[in-house]
């Protein structure tokens, strides 16, 4: 498993990590741990782009903001 100040970073960059609740002034995150080691070792492997890496991959591919929502609802509707 990755360190505490990693995890930290993976959260930031990736809204959709696995938290029960967030942590906040001296109360301590809830984390699925088992779905929370599956996603880093996804994270880890390549399969899963952080924000800027999705943003340039995007930007890359032509895609415009508005279309990049209208897909990710699309992949809400469908459960991915």
């Amino acid at each position: 498993m990755p360190s505490v100040p990693t995890i930290r970073k993976i959260i930031a960059r990736h809204p959709n990590f696995p938290i029960i609740a967030r942590g906040t002034r001296g109360r301590s995150y809830e984390i699925d741990l088992e779905e929370a080691e599956e996603f880093i070792r996804q994270v880890q492997a390549g399969r899963i782009m952080d924000i800027e890496r999705r943003r340039q991959a995007l930007r890359e591919m032509g895609l415009t903001e508005s279309l990049r929502l209208e897909m990710e609802r699309e992949a809400r509707r469908n459960g991915k």
